[in-house]
């Protein structure tokens, strides 16, 4: 309330008050600059007054209703908050999240109090933080802990302009990167003794579209060759993912250890070491918009292009979603084949193919 008064002096002279929220304006009364500051400064102080008074009394109404509502803070829902990832990754990303310092401060205020609102639109910078402060407020809603949205989603939302653009990698610059690799270890650049490991690891994520820690990951045992299949779960979401195996695929396979992990060192590195090393390359390589999770877009915008039936990029991918799935294929460049170019029995299967986009 202390700056939501404001004083001006109309052009006869009288110093008059007005409400910059509501734009309601009233006469102090007096032409002396002095004693109109002095009747602003009272009208401050009686309006702050009535403000306390009016919280006091709705907390009072809250505790009685439910007694744990008035006393949670926002650090009992970041515990939630945190509990609910349903990965490892996830988990340790929303725990330095609420490390930062102005996520630490905001912790110690009680969800009932207006005062963290106001602490949190002075730290709001940037598409992460309304992200992530979004999410925790709905999740405060849903456990029925907050009776209303603190801070309003318009403060929240993310312009389409603002977000970071990824777009699928194409085969020559999936080609050129894997070349760059080989190339640093047959010429013995410094720190290129991951080199083979490291194309080889690229050379999956091209043929799968796997995400960068399940591809790491990845061991012999998850290659069924009595079935031609290979077959893993998803660590970020549990969800199955199940390829077929073909000539090509077969004899990139037979390149890789028969026991244990696939790729030893790639495995070893932290997800965020295996996205920085491919982002080196991409500068090197003058590369723009591309990352680890490009290669994810692009063997869904590949599977679209040839017309592969919905569930089976799903399958592949380990989204459950159809949506998500879409998603991932909506920059695709798919022709529509003349009627009698169509060939009639793939219309036949009752299959739900990827929609061109």
């Amino acid at each position: 309330m202390q700056n939501r008064l404001g004083m001006f002096r109309r052009s006869w002279g009288v110093y008059y008050w007005v409400d910059r929220e509501t734009g309601k304006q009233g006469t102090l009364k007096t032409r002396d600059r002095k004693e109109a500051a002095r009747l602003l400064d009272a009208m401050r102080k009686s309006s702050c007054a009535s403000d306390q008074v009016n919280l006091a009394m709705a907390q009072l109404h809250l505790q009685a209703a439910n007694p744990d509502l008035a006393s949670r803070t926002w650090q009992e829902l970041f515990v939630v908050w945190i509990a609910q990832g349903l990965a490892v990754s996830t988990r340790e990303r929303r725990l330095r999240a609420i490390e930062r310092p102005w996520m630490r401060q905001l912790g110690k205020y009680r969800l009932s109090d207006p005062e963290a609102a106001k602490w949190i639109m002075e730290n709001l910078k940037g598409n992460w933080s309304k992200e992530i402060i979004r999410g925790i407020q709905r999740l405060g809603i849903s456990l029925g802990w907050l009776v209303h949205i603190p801070v309003p989603d318009i403060h929240l939302k993310v312009r389409k302009r603002d977000r970071k653009v990824t777009r699928a990698i194409t085969q020559k610059e999936h080609e050129d990167i894997v070349a760059y690799e080989r190339e640093s270890v047959r010429t013995g650049r410094s720190k290129a003794k991951l080199g083979i490991e490291r194309a080889l690891y690229y050379e999956l994520l091209w043929h799968t579209g796997a995400a960068q820690i399940d591809g790491a990951n990845l061991k012999a045992e998850n290659i069924d060759w009595s079935r031609n299949r290979l077959g893993y779960r998803r660590q970020k979401t549990g969800e199955k993912c199940l390829l077929g195996i073909g000539p090509d695929f077969e004899e990139f396979l037979r390149q890789l250890p028969s026991e244990g992990l696939l790729f030893p060192q790639m495995a070893a590195k932290s997800s965020g070491h295996r996205a920085a090393e491919f982002n080196r390359r991409r500068k090197l390589l003058e590369l723009e918009g591309v990352s680890l999770h490009s290669y994810r877009y692009s063997w869904a915008e590949r599977a679209a292009v040839v017309g592969m039936p919905l569930r089976w990029a799903q399958a592949a991918l380990g989204h459950s979603s159809r949506v998500i799935a879409q998603a991932y294929a909506r920059k695709a460049e798919i022709a529509c084949p003349l009627p009698e170019d169509y060939r009639h029995g793939d219309d036949m299967t009752g299959e739900v193919r990827f929609a061109a986009a």
